[in-house]
């Protein structure tokens, strides 16, 4: 009679029957599982890690920012994780994270990542080319009686910008 089996059990044997196709679905699953290895470090490690995965004797991690980036990128972080893997392998050698990394090989080399999004590329240095849409309520009709030369000179270009706003904006 055949034992029944868990869906731990059945998940990890779908992925291992369609990891050669690289199917999508699985993918996902896969990734589930190396989410359970997350669950062995440090709670202020896990708050600090977006993703992991396993490609040719390589975990990479992938992390939310830059200072999660230089928090884990020491090298006694990673021989900490290496050990880490090692130890879940004994652990758990039945799970799809240990036999992926039997299947691999090993784990060689950990590298850490970080995930930049689309905001931290944007760079704010030339802010006058930005266009501001709004109504001039001055004529530029106004006095300057600042005594510093360089408010002074500040101050008119200011007075200049209006002026000219105002003339494109009738012209």
């Amino acid at each position: 009679m055949e034992k029944i089996k868990n869906t731990q059990q059945i998940l990890e044997e779908l992925i291992h029957t369609h990891n050669e196709h690289n199917e999508q679905p699985y993918k996902k699953m896969r990734n589930f599982f190396y989410q359970d290895f997350l669950t062995y470090l440090s709670p202020g490690h896990q708050k600090l890690i977006l993703k992991i995965y396993l490609k040719n004797q390589i975990l990479n991690i992938i992390v939310k920012h830059q200072v999660a980036y230089q928090e884990l990128n020491h090298d006694n972080t990673k021989f900490y994780i290496k050990k880490l893997i090692k130890d879940y392998v004994n652990f758990k050698p039945n799970h799809f994270f240990s036999q992926s990394i039997k299947e691999n090989g090993g784990v060689k080399e950990v590298k850490i990542f970080f995930f930049k999004t689309p905001q931290q590329n944007i760079k704010n240095d030339d802010k006058e080319e930005t266009n501001y849409h709004h109504i001039e309520l001055s004529l530029g009709e106004f006095k300057n009686n600042f005594e510093n030369k360089e408010l002074h000179l500040k101050f008119e270009k200011i007075r200049a910008l209006i002026k000219a706003r105002i003339k494109n904006s009738h012209g």
